[in-house]
């Protein structure tokens, strides 16, 4: 009588233990690959998930800004992504992210794509572009500059370097 009391309470323990035990959730499944990537925002296509920096440049007048190029191991793309926690120093104007995608192509690197995005004057958080795609022989950079009420064009004042 006593050991199936002790079986039945093990039962017991054992049957609430397992209802406790939470299936962990499956991942993000990435809506885009590659090529397919582009002009897609990461966050809305699940790519973002596995995104990873590959540059990372802080302005040197300002440790409250950063600029990354970023890439997705799932969707095999890559975006520029901006930083600000909102004392940036110059005032008044727009910043500008490009990410550029060339292309080899008879042993010489081509432009093949580019997608950018625009923070307004004094943003604070974060602003990224929307992906570029990859493929073996590519190379992508970030790229950062102002749009000042001033000036007649956008203009790129600091790029990282090709990244393959």
């Amino acid at each position: 009588m006593k050991n199936k009391f002790l079986r039945m309470m093990l039962a017991l323990v054992v049957g609430l233990l397992g209802s406790a035990v939470v299936a962990p959730a499956a991942p993000a499944l990435a809506l885009c690959s590659g090529n397919g990537c582009y002009n897609q925002d990461p966050s809305s296509t699940g790519c973002s998930a596995s995104g990873s920096i590959w540059v990372q440049m802080d302005e040197p007048l300002s440790p409250t800004f950063r600029l990354e190029l970023r890439k997705s191991s799932a969707c095999n793309a890559f975006w520029g992504r901006i930083w600000s926690a909102g004392s940036i120093y110059t005032v008044g104007s727009e910043y500008n992210v490009l990410v550029e995608r060339q292309i080899l192509s008879g042993g010489v690197y081509r432009a093949h794509s580019a997608t950018s995005v625009t923070a307004p004057p004094g943003f604070s958080g974060y602003y990224w572009t929307d992906m570029v795609g990859n493929s073996n022989d590519d190379r992508v950079r970030v790229c950062y500059g102002l749009n000042h009420p001033d000036k007649a064009d956008n203009w790129y004042a600091w790029c990282s370097k090709w990244m393959a």
